[in-house]
């Protein structure tokens, strides 16, 4: 699958828009956009982290956020 901008779709994705459409298969809604995707999340400690959990982290202090769905411990 290519990278998208704005893509929401096996055709093609940009990284939040795979992240929604993921966790949409197992009947979770999230919201589309990565700062909302954050915004609606809570901070836990890096031990209680799950498989599924999003990671959201800043990019090397650049405004913009980066994230990416936990595949394991």
């Amino acid at each position: 699958v290519r990278y998208s901008s704005g893509g929401t779709t096996p055709r093609g994705f940009d990284c939040s828009g795979y992240t929604q459409y993921v966790f949409a298969q197992i009947g979770i809604n999230i919201l589309r956009h990565e700062r909302a995707q954050m915004e609606n999340s809570i901070i836990i400690p890096k031990e209680e982290m799950q498989c599924g959990d999003l990671v959201i982290f800043r990019s090397r202090g650049l405004p913009q956020f980066r994230h990416m769905v936990a595949a394991g411990h």
